[in-house]
C-alpha cells in the first residue's frame, strides 16, 4: 500500500503559523578556515607549529635615507610588560637593522605565530629581515653570487614592491625560485590590495611561491606581467581585511601541516616528501572550498578562477589530505586503487603517463573532488660554484585528465586541464560521481621526454548515496522497519517531522537554521507579493514538493499558473534553493496565504 504523507507550511503577512529563523555568523577567520573543526575533531593531538622554523620577511615603515629601519615585531605592551603573544619567541632580527617596532609586523606575527592568537602558535624560531634588504644584500642577492641557504621551513611575505625595472623584477623572481626549489622551503606572498591594482611583479609573479588573495576579492588579481606573462594569480584567499594579513594564515596553516609531516613520518613514501614545496602546495589547494564564490570558474587552459584562484584556504581538508598518506602511480604488475582523497610527490619522465585510480563502491558518491598539480620552475646556471653567471629557465608543461575507467583502463574523458602557461593544473567537479572506477593521469602535454617532479593532490567527500526516503532513514537508524512510522518522528525535537527533514536535505540530529522562509519583495510595480523560499534535495526521487495558496486556509489552490518562479540556485551537489512567487499582489487582498506541502509518493 502506498503511503501519503502531507506536511504543511502555511505563510501568511501577519507572520502566523511560522517562525522565521535568520541566524547571522560572524565567525572568526579561524571559523572561517576550519581551524576551530579541526581542532575539535583532533583534540590534545591539533598541530601547533611546533619544530616549525619561519622567516618573517616585513616592508621598512621608517626612511631609508635617514636610517630608519623599522620592521621588528613589538615584543612588549605599552607598559613595558611581555607582550603575552610573543613570550618565549626568539625573533632574530637576521642583519640587526630594525631601529623600532612595526604595528605590522607585529600584527603579521601575532596572526602566524602569537600565542593567543596565532594559527601555529608553537612555532618559537622565527628570523626577520626588511624586504629590500632580504633582497639585495641579506639572501637574494649576496654579492651576486647564489642566494644564501635558507635553513629554515617557511618564508612569510607580507609585503609587495611596485618596482617598474622589468630586468630587476625578474632577477629578483628568478633568484627566489632558485632559492626555493634548491632549499625546499615553502615562500608564501601576499597579492596588493585594491581589486583594480595589477599582480605586482615582486613576489607575486614567483612559480614556486604561494600568491594569497582576499576572499571578499580586494586583491588584485588575473595575469602575471613578467617572465612568461598571463599566469593566473592568486592561487589562494582568505577571509582577512588586507593581503598582508591573509598570508600569515595561509603559513600557518602550512605550519600545522609541516608539523604533522615531520612527525608521521609514515604519512611518505619517501622521507622528505611530504615537506617538498611543491607537496604542501597542492594540498593547500586542493583542500580549498568554493562554496564561497557562486560565480567560481575554470577552464581547460585556466586552472583556476581568475579572482579567488582555487578557492579559500580550509585547514580541516587540507590536513585529511595529508594524513590520508602519500599514494604511489599505478603499477600493471601490482594494480591497485588509489584512496578517494590523498597525494603523491613523484617523478614523470621519458613521455609516460603516471596514473591514479580512485574507485567508488555501491551505494557510495563522491562530492567536491578537487585535483591539482603543480609543479616547479627550474633555474639552471652555467656558473661554478656559487657564481650565478647566466641562467637557464625551464618550466615543464604537465597536464591532468580525469577518465572514467573500467579494470583500469580508460573510458570516457570527464576533464582536462591543460595550461601552457602556469606551472599548475586543477580539476574541480562539484557534482556527484557515481560509482564506477576512475583514472586522474598526468602526463607531458607537449610529449616531452624531460624529468619533471611534481606533487599531485586531491580531496573529495564520500558519501552515501540517498535516492529516496527509505534509503535515509536506513542509514540514520540503521533498520528496515517501521520506516512509515519514522517519517512522522521527531527525534531531536524541533518540530520537524524525519520526513521533512529528509526532503528539505537537514539534518535531523540537529536544530539550527529552518530552509523554508517567507519573504516579500517590492518588484518594479512597487506591489508587495507573497514569495515562498526552500531548500529541497535534488536527489529525492520519491518527493512531490507542491506550493498552493489560499485567502481563507480552508480552500487552497496549487496550479502553477498562479505563481512565478524568481530563483532557482544550486546551494551543494545535493540541495538547491527556490524562490516562488504568488502571482496575485498583497495590494489586492492582504488576507492571503501560501504553503509548501511535502508528499512521500512511494
Amino acid at each position: 500500500m502506498r503511503l501519503f504523507i502531507n506536511i504543511f507550511l502555511v505563510l501568511n503577512l501577519s507572520g502566523i503559523i511560522f517562525s522565521d529563523l535568520n541566524i547571522s555568523l560572524s565567525g572568526t577567520i579561524k571559523d572561517d578556515i576550519d581551524y576551530h573543526k579541526l581542532a575539535a575533531e583532533l583534540g590534545e593531538s591539533m598541530p601547533t607549529g611546533s619544530g616549525v622554523k619561519v622567516t618573517q620577511v616585513e616592508a621598512n615603515l621608517g626612511k631609508f635615507g635617514m636610517g630608519q629601519f623599522i620592521f621588528k615585531p613589538k615584543e612588549t605592551l605599552n607598559n613595558g610588560s611581555p607582550n603575552p603573544d610573543f613570550t618565549n619567541k626568539s625573533i632574530i632580527d637576521v642583519r640587526n637593522l630594525s631601529t623600532a617596532t612595526s604595528s605590522h609586523a607585529t600584527e603579521v606575527g601575532r596572526l602566524l605565530y602569537g600565542n593567543q592568537s596565532g594559527i601555529a602558535p608553537a612555532i618559537t624560531q622565527i628570523d626577520l629581515y626588511e624586504s629590500i634588504d632580504w633582497r639585495n644584500n641579506g639572501f637574494l642577492k649576496p654579492s651576486l653570487n647564489e642566494p644564501l641557504a635558507e635553513t629554515n621551513h617557511i618564508q612569510n611575505h607580507s609585503w609587495i614592491n611596485p618596482t617598474s625595472i622589468e630586468l630587476l623584477d625578474k632577477e629578483t623572481v628568478e633568484r627566489f625560485d632558485f632559492a626555493i626549489d634548491r632549499d625546499k622551503f615553502l615562500a608564501v606572498v601576499g597579492l596588493d590590495n585594491g581589486s583594480s591594482s595589477d599582480v605586482p611583479n615582486i613576489l607575486a609573479g614567483s612559480y614556486n611561491a604561494l600568491s594569497v588573495g582576499l576572499t571578499n576579492g580586494n586583491h588584485s588579481s588575473g595575469f602575471t606581467l613578467i617572465t612568461e606573462k598571463g599566469r593566473l594569480k592568486p592561487e589562494i584567499v582568505v577571509p582577512a581585511s588586507a593581503t598582508s594579513y591573509a598570508v600569515p594564515v595561509v603559513s600557518g596553516a602550512a605550519s600545522l601541516l609541516y608539523e604533522t609531516a615531520l612527525e608521521k613520518s609514515e604519512l611518505s613514501e619517501s622521507p622528505g616528501n611530504a615537506t617538498q614545496p611543491e607537496t604542501l602546495r597542492a594540498i593547500l589547494l586542493a583542500g580549498a572550498t568554493k562554496e564561497e564564490f557562486p560565480d567560481w570558474r575554470n577552464t581547460e587552459t585556466q586552472p583556476f578562477d581568475t579572482k579567488f584562484g582555487a578557492g579559500e584556504l580550509n585547514i580541516f581538508n587540507s590536513y585529511q589530505v595529508l594524513v590520508s598518506g602519500e599514494e604511489v602511480p599505478f603499477n600493471p604488475s601490482q594494480p591497485k586503487n588509489n584512496s578517494s582523497t590523498g597525494w603523491d610527490f613523484s617523478t614523470i619522465s621519458n613521455n609516460e603517463k603516471q596514473k591514479y585510480f580512485l574507485d567508488i563502491p555501491l551505494g557510495k558518491r563522491l562530492e567536491k573532488l578537487s585535483i591539482v598539480l603543480t609543479w616547479n620552475r627550474k633555474i639552471t646556471k652555467s656558473g661554478a660554484g656559487v657564481a650565478w653567471g647566466v641562467t637557464t629557465s625551464q618550466v615543464s608543461n604537465l597536464k591532468m585528465s580525469l577518465f572514467k575507467s573500467e579494470n583500469f583502463s580508460s573510458t570516457d574523458r570527464l576533464k582536462v586541464s591543460d595550461s601552457s602557461k602556469d606551472n599548475y593544473e586543477h580539476t574541480y567537479l562539484p557534482n556527484n560521481l557515481s560509482p564506477g572506477q576512475y583514472l586522474i593521469e598526468v602526463s607531458h602535454a607537449d610529449g616531452s621526454t624531460e624529468l619533471t617532479n611534481y606533487a599531485i593532490a586531491w580531496h573529495s567527500n564520500e558519501i552515501e548515496l540517498i535516492e529516496t526516503y527509505n534509503d535515509w532513514a536506513n542509514l540514520k537508524y540503521n533498520s528496515s522497519s517501521n520506516i512509515d512510522t519514522l517519517a512522522l518522528a521527531d527525534p531531536d525535537g524541533n518540530g520537524i517531522s524525519n520526513l521533512m527533514e529528509y526532503a528539505l536535505n537537514m539534518n535531523n540530529l540537529e536544530t539550527f537554521l529552518f530552509p523554508v522562509q517567507g519573504e516579500f519583495i517590492d518588484p518594479a510595480d512597487n506591489k508587495k507579493y507573497l514569495t515562498l523560499k526552500y531548500r529541497r534535495r535534488k536527489d529525492a526521487v520519491d518527493i512531490e514538493y507542491i506550493i498552493s495558496w489560499s485567502a481563507d486556509l480552508v480552500n487552497w489552490n496549487s496550479n502553477p499558473v498562479n505563481f512565478d518562479m524568481i530563483n532557482m540556485d544550486s546551494v551543494d551537489t545535493a540541495t538547491e534553493e527556490l524562490t516562488v512567487r504568488l502571482k496575485k499582489s498583497l495590494d489586492e487582498d492582504f488576507n492571503l496565504f501560501q504553503r509548501l506541502e511535502i508528499k512521500k509518493t512511494r
